[in-house]
This record gives structure tokens, C-alpha cells and sequence, in this order.
């Protein structure tokens, strides 16, 4: 008796004891784990953040067929994000052998896509890639020539508060 006493007081002092709520579980999920400390915290957000995501130059060749022709004459690579760069070997000399290639470099940490800037009529397909994460990372692919993608958008880091004071450490 006294043992599942003892089992009782420890469960009732435990996380599972205590709760979380939110009003607006869009914007934050909270969750409980380790040894909380009792009380009420406030986490306002002050910019949910974006991610770097850019497009393939204006002046390149003008791609009307992604599985036919590429932005670029070029066999090989080089995609740069932040500082790490990553070496790209499409499987054949198209845009969506391109693109393929970047989104099976894992390690970049980037999505590609093909988009269409024209019409149907005249199509103008664009090379757009976005990198997973949020941040103000810098990405760019060059053919060993020239510099093939121009900045649509520069990501920016989760900005938030908790209990009014601003959090040094961004979530990417």
C-alpha cells in the first residue's frame, strides 16, 4: 500500500501532470517533456520567418521544353548554399534532369522546381529553388561560366518572445 502510495505522488509530481495550451496551434505547438517547471509562459511571435528562394536568371536560354533543353549548355555544376557547395550531374542535358539532380542532393537542403513564367502559348520555363529551411541562406548553381540563379526572395529567421523577453537563438 504505502509503495503504490509512493508510485501515485511520484506520477502527480511528474510531466504528465501538468498541461499546455495554445491559442493558435497554427503558429506554435507546445508539448512537455523532461522536468517542467510549474508556472505560466507566454511565447508571443513576432515574424514566423520565410525561407531564401530564387529563380534562374532572365538573360539565360529560354527553356520551351523542360524535358527537352536546359538553362544551360553545361554537363556539370556547382550549387552553393551558405558556403557548402555540392557538385550537380544532371543525367541528361534538360531542365528537369536539372532540377531532379539538385532535389536528390540531399545534403543541400533544397527543393527545386520547375516553373512556367510564359503561357502555354510561349512557355518560359524557369528553374526556382528553395532551400528547406528558414534563414537568410544564400544559394546560387553556375555552370563553371557564369552565376545561373538571381535572389527572389532572402529568407529570414522565426522571431519570438517568451514572458516579453525576445529569444536570442532563431528557429530555422
Amino acid at each position: 500500500a504505502l509503495r503504490s502510495a509512493v508510485v501515485e505522488i511520484q506520477n502527480a509530481s511528474g510531466a504528465s501532470s501538468y498541461a499546455v495550451s495554445t491559442s493558435d496551434g497554427a503558429v506554435v505547438a507546445p508539448a512537455i517533456s523532461g522536468s517542467p517547471l510549474k508556472g505560466s509562459y507566454t511565447i508571443d511571435v513576432i515574424s514566423t520567418g520565410s525561407r531564401t528562394n530564387t529563380s534562374s536568371k532572365d538573360d539565360l536560354l529560354r527553356v520551351t521544353n523542360p524535358s527537352g533543353t536546359s538553362l544551360s549548355l553545361a554537363s556539370s555544376f556547382t550549387l552553393t548554399v551558405g558556403s557548402t557547395a555540392h557538385t550537380i550531374t544532371p543525367a541528361s542535358n534538360t531542365l528537369e534532369a536539372l532540377a531532379s539532380s539538385i532535389n536528390e542532393t540531399t545534403a543541400a537542403d533544397v527543393q527545386a522546381v520547375i516553373v512556367n513564367l510564359g503561357t502555354s502559348a510561349n512557355p518560359d520555363y524557369r528553374l526556382s529553388v528553395q532551400h528547406n529551411k528558414l534563414g537568410p541562406v544564400p544559394i546560387q548553381l553556375n555552370d563553371g561560366a557564369q552565376d545561373l540563379l538571381q535572389s527572389v526572395t532572402t529568407g529570414s529567421f522565426a522571431q519570438y518572445r517568451i514572458n516579453g523577453q525576445p529569444v536570442a537563438e532563431p528557429i530555422s
